[in-house]
């Protein structure tokens, strides 16, 4: 056995032992920042409250629901009604229990956004970061979830602007040849993997003015890792489709858009 399979092969058992660990020692730190409300979804929270959003008002859809133990325990407290959709029926137990009083629907949000006729004031969109299956993270959702938002509703998605060598490493589905295909479609980038935050703002302020709505603010928040929240609030104009066509394009740039806010 020579010297390189030997380093190796601890390398490997050594990232295998100490991922348990790591990931015990992030859920602590959650918890701690859960505890004192410093999470970035409490910084959201608080952020919109300030802002005058009746979130308390607010009937919520949070889809990719997972178990419940994520950043929708965050805002649960906070809002009128909460529907929750997550495509693992084994998860169920634990989201009823994670999440009490909310409604559980055990569906694929990606077909579901489709075809429910219920709308919803906040939308809160916690995709998959990579590619699974055939859908990449949120970009199959559009442009199904204007279908959704009401008059004036606030829609909050998981974006990558970009991710490190070392980023990479505890993410290794990312950014694969596949992924980066589909971020370059999506958003009409020519360098994929590095996407900054107002070239995203924009691609998202043109999606809503193709079917029908204006954005009117916007702002990012940081989460741990590779991962932002996008923020923004959405109003229907007036005489747009309540429907809008399920082969709108969904490619293509936009007008200028401020880093955090109006558009």
């Amino acid at each position: 056995m020579n010297l390189a399979y030997r380093l190796a092969t601890v390398t490997a058992v050594s990232r295998a032992l100490e991922w348990p660990a790591i990931r015990r020692l992030r859920m602590t730190r959650r918890a701690a920042l859960r505890a004192l409300r410093l999470t970035p979804m409490a910084r959201v929270v608080r952020r919109l409250r300030r802002m005058g959003v009746p979130l308390h008002e607010f009937d919520v859809l949070e889809l990719f629901g997972r178990d419940g133990t994520g950043h929708v325990q965050d805002y649960a407290k906070f809002v009128g009604s909460l529907e929750v959709w997550e495509i693992d029926r084994e998860w169920r137990p634990k989201l009823e229990c994670n999440i009490p009083g909310a409604r559980i629907k055990i569906t694929d949000s990606f077909q579901e956004v489709r075809t429910t006729p219920t709308t919803y004031d906040l939308l809160v969109v916690d995709a998959p970061l990579a590619v699974t299956g055939t859908y990449c993270e949120h970009f199959d959702l559009f442009p199904h979830l204007f279908r959704i938002c009401r008059e004036r509703s606030v829609l909050i998605l998981n974006v990558i602007p970009s991710a490190t060598s070392g980023d990479l490493k505890w993410w290794p589905n990312v950014f694969s040849p596949a992924h980066l295909a589909r971020r370059r479609e999506f958003y009409g980038s020519i360098t994929p993997e590095q996407i900054a935050l107002p070239e995203m703002a924009r691609r998202y302020a043109r999606l809503a003015d193709e079917n029908g709505f204006d954005c009117d603010w916007h702002f990012f928040q940081q989460r741990p890792g590779i991962m932002v929240y996008f923020v923004c609030h959405l109003t229907r104009r007036p005489g747009s489709p309540d429907d809008p066509p399920e082969d709108r394009a969904t490619r293509g740039s936009a007008a200028d858009v401020s880093g955090s806010e109006r558009v």
